[in-house]
């Protein structure tokens, strides 16, 4: 929680909306600075702080942090080795034979497999006592595994397994956002050529969807707020009410005691970048770190089907009950900061 803040639906609308109505903005190293010059400055601190946010949330968030727990025991093969019987022959006018005669006829790669809690379970090539193992599927040869293990330890087969598995739709747009960004040819096609066929189809598209986004967003937060009820397959908090103060506090109050005080000797005494005497930076730097956990990690816990009820308890105290008194406190506290550094 103190990690994923919102960076999207509720910062925008509340940053634009001062960025025209609370004086004392304009920046001194801007010449003729004005209403719509702040409002694009807010809009790109937060857009770049957002993607940031974004790849963290959804690659050692969603992989690690929030990773679903695997219930199945992991094995280790402890042993292989390849048993060779001589071949014996077969009676026509037999009725029957043994599964121990028909396994003789074939070299079998027999592996010995222990699990976790070092207990041997059945073998990895394991039989059916009532029909006979099939050559085709149950039988591993040497020269084959060998060809296949070498194949699949390549760097190349590593490296892309990796890839598949971090790698999840919100990664993918913005690994495709930025690859239009630092291609002219497609930036051009896509944003600047307001005539061609992709940008009156494609971008248009893309900007209808964005307009419906935070509409979509207050939807699926009311949604979030009543998660389904199926005890069995959810994992729960043994104490919901501690869970859900701690959260809060981790995500609201425990960041500004650290991240404000740095932000304002920052601007007055380290100006390591002009940036930093910026006031809408300012403004835009103490909003971001009180805000409300993302409503994004409700999404994650509904996949791995972990605390939704108790997510349902922080999004309602952080959005309904706490954000308006805190929203106030830190435009006031920026304000003192920004007349001060100034």
């Amino acid at each position: 929680m103190s990690v994923f803040g919102n960076t999207s639906s509720l910062p925008v609308p509340i940053v634009l909306a001062l960025a025209t109505t609370l004086p004392g903005l304009k920046w001194s190293k801007i010449v003729g600075d004005n209403i719509e010059d702040i409002a694009s400055r807010s809009i790109l601190y937060l857009v770049v702080y957002q993607q940031l946010a974004l790849v963290l949330r959804w690659s050692w968030g969603y992989n690690t942090l929030l990773s679903k727990q695997e219930d199945s025991p992991s094995y280790d093969i402890i042993e292989a080795k390849t048993v060779y019987q001589p071949h014996r022959s077969y009676s026509s006018t037999s009725n029957s034979s043994s599964d121990e005669d028909l396994e003789a006829a074939f070299p079998v790669l027999t592996k010995v497999v222990i699990n976790s809690s070092g207990k041997e379970t059945q073998p990895l090539l394991a039989k059916n006592d009532n029909s006979y193992p099939s050559p085709a599927t149950n039988i591993l040869f040497d020269n084959d595994s060998s060809e296949s293990a070498d194949s699949k330890t390549s760097l190349v087969y590593l490296a892309w397994n990796w890839l598949v598995g971090v790698m999840n739709p919100p990664l993918w747009s913005v690994a495709a956002a930025l690859l239009v960004a630092l291609t002219p040819a497609l930036k051009y096609q896509l944003i600047t050529h307001t005539d061609g066929f992709l940008c009156q189809n494609v971008t248009s598209s893309i900007k209808q969807l964005a307009n419906s986004a935070v509409p979509l967003i207050l939807i699926n937060l009311g949604a979030s707020l009543l998660p389904s009820d199926d005890p069995e397959n959810e994992t729960r908090s043994a104490h919901p009410t501690e869970l859900i103060a701690g959260s809060l506090v981790s995500r609201i109050f425990l960041p500004s005691v650290v991240i404000l005080p740095s932000v304002a000797l920052a601007a007055k005494y380290l100006p390591l970048s002009p940036i930093l005497t910026d006031p809408v930076f300012i403004l835009v730097a103490f909003i971001l770190t009180i805000t409300p956990p993302a409503v994004q990690i409700s999404q994650i816990c509904q996949i791995n089907k972990v605390f939704e009820r108790e997510m349902a308890g922080i999004l309602f105290w952080g959005y309904v009950v706490i954000v308006l008194p805190v929203i106030i406190g830190a435009v006031l506290l920026a304000s003192q900061v920004i007349l001060w550094v100034n």
